[in-house]
């Protein structure tokens, strides 16, 4: 008994190891624990998180009528860097959509404050592409300009899907309100842009980088939301 006992425990961490290694390819590696632990669950979990929300500007029309192969070379670059950057800070990648990152800070790996975790993984992840664009400008090669969003709030963090496919992802009104501030960093003219509730609770350092621009609306929310772009390099105020 003792000796059938010991072979499935070995066979079940072989499966087990088999399993991490192929979602570390496509998920990071405390995603992929957190669905081992909870194969059978089906629920989520209500967390507070500070929601990273990333996207190409113009990546359509860059994409458009050129090779597949290298629009996927360029990108596959560029995720690189945003996914080094955010795992840096202590960041879970939640998904790409497209051309587009979402991250997590806070829920699954506790950090001492998640909303100063975010907004250093916001600027390496400036800091890399601007990295990227000397080089590829050097190259001859045409360059990337992204927004990013940053708001704070309860998500439900989990597995979510049908019977057959699932995806690990965190839904809510703080996913939502992150995605529609990266799109305003267009209006705004700056690359970073987050609530008021992201930025009072940061600490000193991380507050001097940033600048208030007022209230905007957006869509999906009825109330103003108070936000915070990047001070420019030049401003002194």
């Amino acid at each position: 008994v003792s000796r059938r006992l010991l072979l499935r425990t070995i066979e079940e961490e072989r499966q087990k190891d088999r399993v991490q290694r192929l979602f570390g390819q496509y998920v990071s590696g405390v995603v992929s624990e957190r669905i081992l632990e909870r194969a059978a669950e089906s629920r989520g979990e209500r967390v507070e998180v500070v929601v990273l929300f990333c996207d190409l500007r113009g990546f359509s029309t860059f994409a458009e009528g050129r090779d597949p192969a290298e629009v996927v070379e360029r990108l596959n670059a560029y995720f690189e860097g945003m996914v080094e950057a955010i795992e840096s800070e202590g960041g879970v990648i939640d998904k790409f959509i497209g051309d587009a990152v979402m991250a997590v800070f806070g829920g699954l790996i506790t950090l001492d404050s998640p909303c100063d975790a975010a907004v250093r993984a916001a600027l390496k992840m400036r800091e890399a592409l601007d990295g990227l664009n000397q080089e590829w400008t050097r190259e001859g090669l045409e360059r990337f300009e992204n927004g990013i969003g940053l708001h704070v709030g309860v998500v439900l963090q989990g597995p979510f899907g049908s019977a057959n496919r699932k995806e690990f992802t965190a839904i809510g009104d703080a996913v939502n309100t992150a995605a529609r501030l990266e799109a305003a960093t267009k209006l705004h003219d700056t690359p970073i842009l987050m609530t008021h509730e992201v930025y009072r609770r940061l600490h000193k350092a991380e507050k001097g980088r940033f600048r208030a621009l007022g209230e905007v609306t957006v869509k999906g929310k009825q109330e103003l939301l108070v936000v915070y772009g990047l001070r420019p390099a030049h401003d002194d105020d």
